[in-house]
């Protein structure tokens, strides 16, 4: 995905910030000293941050002078501080069509936004009856059991034909399509059977994780690999948590970090290095946007 446009919110000193435009290169923020520039990118960098112990926080971040008086009428863990649109590229639309069905998202823009709870909402135009259709392609489902066929265009009614087919004790094909059918919506929905978190959660593995530097940030020049690895992320110092977010992201896989062997344990590391390095000159790192605010 690629990031459009972003929208600031009741957030610190900006009420609203407007939809803002994010350009394909390089977007600069030019502003007075206190005008927002930093709180702007302080709340994009909390929609889908790599150091997950990075949240919104009403006490912190609410605007003062607005928290008491909008307590009485809303509920601000509800509030959403940060809205943001992206635009699904080829290798997206590849990856939902291939669980769901071609054509399954009927727009190609993905609107997220995130609450001060923190959770994350998304905004899509999706056609569901494609997914049952594969589906029912994929178990090859005989013409006659599909009487009402032009009807069988949600998961809802695909459950009740389940139901239907469960229901019919005396015929042991029945019984084996039904549970062909309860196989394949489980794969393609997972446990739950519920299509909508089904796609929603897709659609936030592709989302693009968000990092932020600024002139205090850097990475510790020696990193205890053992230790961060074993330490609950949301315990760990901002600098190291960042070093933890770039393993993660280069691949990094613990048996090699934590090999005896100092050969292997080394030529991991390299590994992630030059991918990371090639991802970034290549541009094709499209999930890792880094925000840099002035000094």
């Amino acid at each position: 995905m690629k990031l459009t446009k972003v929208q600031v919110k009741t957030y610190k000193n900006i009420l609203d910030s407007g939809e803002v435009e994010i350009q394909p290169d390089v977007t600069c923020l030019v502003g007075k000293n206190e005008s927002g520039k930093t709180a702007f990118l302080h709340a994009l960098h909390r929609l889908n941050p790599a150091q997950k112990n990075v949240t919104f926080s009403i006490p912190d971040h609410y605007p003062a002078w607005l928290e008491k008086r909008h307590r009485r009428t809303i509920k601000l863990e509800t509030v959403c501080p940060v809205m943001a649109i992206f635009q699904l590229e080829d290798s997206d639309i590849v990856a939902l069509e291939s669980r769901f069905g071609k054509g399954i998202l009927t727009d190609t823009e993905i609107t997220m936004r995130r609450q001060y709870d923190g959770t994350r909402l998304f905004d899509y135009e999706a056609d569901e009856g494609v997914a049952v259709a594969k589906l029912l392609d994929q178990v090859q489902v005989p013409e006659a059991v599909l009487v009402d066929g032009d009807e069988l265009k949600t998961f809802q009614a695909l459950s009740a034909l389940i139901a239907t087919l469960k229901g019919k004790t005396d015929e042991p094909d029945a019984a084996k399509l039904s549970q062909s059918l309860e196989r394949a919506r489980e794969s393609m929905l997972g446990k739950g059977g519920d299509f909508g978190a089904a796609l929603m959660g897709e659609l936030d593995s592709l989302t693009p994780i968000f990092f932020y530097y600024d002139e205090y940030s850097s990475l510790p020049g020696t990193v205890k690999i053992r230790e961060i690895l074993k330490a609950d992320k949301t315990k760990l110092s901002g600098n190291l948590l960042t070093a933890r977010a770039l393993l993660d992201l280069g691949g990094a896989e613990d048996d090699y970090l934590l090999n005896p062997v100092y050969e292997r344990r080394k030529r991991e590391l390299q590994n992630v290095a030059n991918y990371l390095t090639d991802a970034l000159l290549s541009g094709s790192l499209s999930r890792c946007w880094l925000q840099v605010p002035d000094p």
